[in-house]
């Protein structure tokens, strides 16, 4: 498994790992009905901009010896929100859930916004989504809300 940034030419990959990604997956990553990227969300999603958006991806090898994209994660400044917070994101394959990978890279995400200066990573969560909720929770997460979502804010 190797974990790194984001880059340009994971657009395409990203593509395909949100299009395979299983309905319920997607409702919990987006909180809503998305299907797919478009090429300009793709690329997008594959942009860094170190002060501003930071992306990280979890790649395997396929048996065809070709890159799997695992799982992606995200933070990125809000402008509703007060300079010292960012909102993330995270999504991870089906078939690669509950393995870890969530942790890895929302631990990495943490440093890396702690690095920056940011002393708060912000999450909405989907209320049924309790991997999610104990992976915050065990991060040292505070939750708010007992609706469709949950606001998790992991102090850094």
């Amino acid at each position: 498994m190797l974990l790194r940034p984001a880059h340009h030419g994971d657009a395409a990959l990203l593509q395909s790992f949100f299009a395979e990604l299983s309905p319920r997956s997607r409702l919990l990553r987006f909180h809503g009905n998305v299907n797919g990227l478009s090429d300009e969300a793709a690329r997008m999603l594959s942009t860094q901009v170190a002060s501003r958006h930071v992306a990280l991806v979890a790649l395997a090898d396929r048996p065809d010896g070709l890159p799997e994209l695992c799982a992606e994660a995200r933070y990125a400044v809000d402008e509703d929100l007060d300079g010292n917070e960012v909102e993330f994101g995270i999504a991870v394959a089906d078939e690669w859930q509950r393995l870890g990978l969530g942790r890895a890279l929302l631990t990495r995400l943490a440093i890396h916004a702690r690095a920056n200066g940011f002393s708060r990573l912000r999450g909405s969560v989907m209320a049924g989504n309790w991997h999610m909720l104990a992976l915050l929770q065990a991060l040292g997460a505070e939750l708010r809300g007992n609706g469709a979502e949950v606001r998790g804010t992991i102090p850094l």
